[in-house]
């Protein structure tokens, strides 16, 4: 893709057809053809989050919000979706005050959505839970918008309110059903609330309108993994790195897997990654 001026054009292609690898090569080479141009930093760094990889993720969103935002004589248009997917990542990641930091600027920056703290707000109040309680308060007058219930999930989620979460994501798929990524948070959510049978149904959902999604497939095996059915696990891992063999963290959970099965004659296949000889061991 290097040198060919239609790469974020192809990108987009492939990524639409579920072709995530093609569509990672692709957007590399956009942001190493224009490395000032923060659209293709941001497109990059999305489909590297749907590809199971938010390290890289967080990388290249961060590069295009400091490019648009220095940007002058422009109103920003990508970094409110670079803001919203940075939330999203670093809850992924587990580094809740990142998270909160991005979803408050992606609150307080929106223009349609600049929600001061709630009257009834004490000083000593909790920084999750007071944001918790602004998006809450956008959400509850701006019901028709699914990102406002995605970001309402993401803080519920990090509060460990997975009840709750579930509900915020319920309501983000009811007004855009056909959103892969969302079908996915629900799955987790629900999985996070030990509901592993309807986040299953989620994962699948989420699998069916996506058929290439690493992260959905890799969450049925967690999925899995929590009931104890440690070989079904391990066949969704496989095919999470079938699908992207860059993704080396999924070998952690295939470890655990073989672990758990008491499977340490495979252990040595986990450290050369050999994904040939695990799917002799492990077929389907």
């Amino acid at each position: 893709w290097v040198g060919r001026a239609d790469a974020g054009v192809e990108g987009d292609r492939a990524l639409e057809r579920g072709e995530y690898k093609e569509a990672l090569l692709a957007y590399e080479a956009a942001v190493q053809q224009k490395a000032d141009d923060p659209e293709s930093w941001l497109k990059l760094g999305l489909a590297q989050a749907e590809n199971d990889d938010d390290v890289k993720a967080i990388a290249a969103l961060q590069k295009c919000l400091s490019i648009d935002e220095a940007a002058e004589g422009t109103s920003n248009k990508f970094s409110q979706d670079a803001l919203l997917a940075l939330g999203v990542s670093y809850t992924n990641e587990l580094h809740e005050s990142k998270a909160v930091e991005y979803l408050t600027r992606w609150l307080e920056n929106h223009p349609n959505y600049s929600i001061p703290s709630p009257a009834n707000t004490i000083s000593d109040e909790p920084v999750l839970q007071n944001l918790t309680a602004r998006f809450r308060l956008a959400s509850e007058t701006n019901s028709a918008d699914p990102e406002l219930h995605i970001a309402l999930g993401v803080l519920r989620s990090l509060a460990k309110d997975f009840d709750q979460a579930s509900a915020s994501f319920r309501l983000a798929v009811r007004h855009n059903p056909a959103d892969h990524q969302v079908w996915n948070k629900l799955g987790a959510t629900l999985s996070n609330g030990s509901n592993a049978k309807e986040a299953l149904r989620a994962y699948r959902k989420a699998i069916e309108i996506k058929p290439k999604y690493v992260r959905a497939w890799v969450n049925v095996g967690t999925a899995y993994a929590n009931e104890l059915s440690y070989e079904q696990a391990i066949k969704y891992y496989l095919k999470g790195l079938e699908m992207n063999g860059e993704a080396t963290h999924i070998w952690s959970y295939v470890r655990n897997g073989l672990l758990a099965l008491g499977r340490d004659d495979l252990l040595e296949c986990v450290h050369a990654q050999d994904l040939a000889r695990m799917r002799e061991a492990f077929p389907g």
